[in-house]
């Protein structure tokens, strides 16, 4: 894939959905070490996993829309 005719904008929208899937991912691995630790219980740590993915979620979904529209074959379009 040309990356070269990306747009400044886009790039750095592309960026920030790189840093919500990463800090979403190091939330989840702490919840998972706070459980293996014995610091959370099982029904507590799947509470935050969820919630830290239903936020990470609605925030990508918000970027992506930033991004571009949805085609009618359900595949998004820059």
């Amino acid at each position: 894939m040309d990356t070269t005719d990306i747009s400044k904008q886009t790039r750095s929208q592309i960026l920030n959905a790189c840093e919500v899937y990463e800090n979403g991912r190091k939330d989840l691995l702490n919840i998972l070490e706070a459980y293996e630790r014995g610091n959370l219980e099982l029904s507590s740590a799947r509470t935050l996993a969820i919630k830290s993915i239903r936020i990470d979620f609605k925030t990508l979904c918000s970027m992506m829309d930033g991004l571009g529209v949805m085609g009618d074959d359900g595949k998004w379009m820059l």
